[in-house]
């Protein structure tokens, strides 16, 4: 292949992507193989085999495989091992020339985030119903998450055969059965992912001049604007949008601080800072205060923390989508970036912090210090939630010690664990070649010395007035020289031991030395 081509190819398969590009999710043992044979990757063959047609079949969901409009992606398929991406130009020049089995399966780069992006491979599975009343049929479609409201407009016309000018509201179910319903006509503008649709939801439409309509399952209707609540205001529970407990938790624990949310409740906006760099541009202080007026509304028993994880995941890609985080990481981004939207310092100056001399106490110091901090840092969420902590270096070399009083928002207190206990197993070898096993409990961060120890404690008596033995007079300790009697001895005192002792009797005075310990084996 001409190395023109060779170099095309290659910078078609390099070129960063943009919101909006197409792409091909295409076999990767296919794609490897025509890398070697075009030249672009070195081939241990001399001459590799030319591929065959691009193979869609193995990657393709079974029921959408031969779907001529959007083919599922099968949900155990791996990208970087089943599958990878080439830009759609490129794929248009392949299959001229190999041809392809199967539906191609197209995709587009969709924003992550406020600055980042992602191929969307998995679709949004949605089933589409001829009325809220028929439960029996509803046809499977896939679409992007970033299709829009009133899109769907457009599948009801195409499948149900109705006129796009014709009068009627659209309605969606996530309820597993499709029983509760709500209306999303007035929401034509925000995408499925915005819309809180991504969940295999129903979709349905029905002639606006009904307003109501009641299930078999519940005799209140599906959308009634005019009806009161009595709910008590701050009663009010999070839906869970996937894995985010992490979020509910952290947005109960602050919906719940009193000057917080009095403070949100009131004129917030007035403060609001769009030109902050280091803020959100308003938008998460806009969305956390949405939040916690519906919450506190009254209106309702529970809401969606839809627009602020939307919101949150703009500024944090980490937080997108729907996975498990951590609490405390979310609750301080959101401190952080309501602290930075409502920073009412314009324009942060610049403060050359001065070195401890050691002349002032530690009140004057931190009072300094915390002067410094406000002239770039004034907000409610600094007045509830900032404080100092003090800390000390000390040079190893001259000995003199520096103060500061470093600003914090958070101050980790971990719950200490309960004490561990492990339990060794521990063969006990006597001179006289005895063996006797041991259970030793000892604390988990015990060192050797305090196994021990412990094990040494198995051959002391419980009667603490036993000390040790009578001495033994001479007649004795003549007889005890000699070799023979003394392995006697030895053995009886064998047959005596035991792990504890009650009585004179049963203390044979023996102590183990470390030196006998042969094995331990943990468990």
């Amino acid at each position: 292949m001409a190395s023109k081509s060779v170099g095309k190819y290659k910078k078609l398969l390099e070129k960063d992507n943009k919101v909006g590009d197409k792409y091909v999710i295409i076999d990767k043992k296919w794609l490897e193989h025509w890398k070697r044979y075009a030249g672009i990757e070195k081939s241990d063959e001399e001459k590799p085999t030319k591929p065959g047609p691009i193979d869609f079949t193995s990657l393709a969901d079974p029921t959408t495989a031969n779907s001529s409009n959007e083919v599922q992606v099968r949900a155990n398929a791996v990208e970087g091992n089943d599958y990878s991406f080439i830009p759609y130009e490129l794929y248009q020049e392949l299959v001229v020339t190999y041809k392809k089995e199967g539906q191609e399966i197209i995709r587009k780069v969709i924003p992550l985030g406020e600055y980042s992006t992602t191929i969307e491979v998995f679709l949004v599975p949605l089933r589409l119903r001829e009325s809220r009343a028929s439960y029996a049929n509803s046809k499977q479609i896939y679409r992007s998450r970033r299709t829009k409201v009133e899109d769907l407009k457009k599948d009801i016309c195409n499948e149900y055969r109705i006129p796009m000018s014709a009068n009627y509201r659209l309605y969606a179910s996530t309820d597993e059965k499709g029983f509760d319903w709500e209306p999303i006509s007035e929401q034509a503008n925000l995408t499925l992912d915005d819309a809180d649709l991504t969940k295999n939801a129903f979709i349905t439409y029905e002639s606006r001049n009904i307003s109501t309509h009641s299930s078999s399952s519940s005799n209140k209707p599906y959308y009634d604007v005019g009806s009161k609540s009595h709910y008590t205001p701050g009663l009010c529970g999070l839906s869970n949008l996937g894995k985010t407990c992490f979020m509910n938790s952290a947005l109960q624990c602050l919906s719940n601080v009193p000057p917080l949310t009095a403070y949100f409740l009131g004129q917030y906006e007035d403060h609001i800072n769009r030109d902050n760099p280091l803020g959100m541009k308003g938008d998460v202080a806009k969305a956390y205060g949405d939040l916690i007026r519906e919450i506190w509304s009254g209106k309702s028993s529970f809401c969606t923390p839809k627009s602020l994880n939307q919101n949150v995941a703009r500024y944090a890609p980490q937080f997108s989508g729907f996975s498990q985080h951590d609490s405390l990481e979310f609750m301080s981004f959101l401190l952080d970036s309501l602290h930075e939207d409502l920073n009412l310092v314009k324009k942060k100056p610049y403060v050359e912090k001065k070195d401890d001399d050691g002349k002032l106490t530690d009140s004057a110091l931190a009072a300094e210090q915390w002067e410094y901090y406000r002239k770039r840092n004034q907000s409610r969420i600094h007045e509830i939630f900032h404080g100092q902590i003090k800390s000390i270096v000390t040079c190893l070399t001259c000995g003199t010690q520096a103060r500061a009083f470093d600003p914090i928002c958070f101050l980790s207190l971990p719950l200490p664990d309960k004490a561990k206990i492990r339990i060794f197993k521990l063969d006990y070898v006597r001179l006289n070649g005895q063996i006797k096993s041991y259970s030793i409990k000892c604390g988990e961060n015990g060192r050797i010395h305090n196994l021990i120890q412990e094990f040494c404690g198995h051959f002391q008596p419980k009667n603490k007035s036993i000390r040790q033995k009578e001495p033994m007079n001479t007649d004795s300790a003549a007889s005890n020289s000699n070799p023979s009697n003394r392995n006697d001895d030895d053995e009886n005192d064998e047959e005596e031991e035991e792990e504890d002792f009650t009585k004179a009797s049963d203390y044979d005075g023996h102590q183990p030395k470390p030196d006998y310990i042969l094995a331990v084996e943990i468990y």
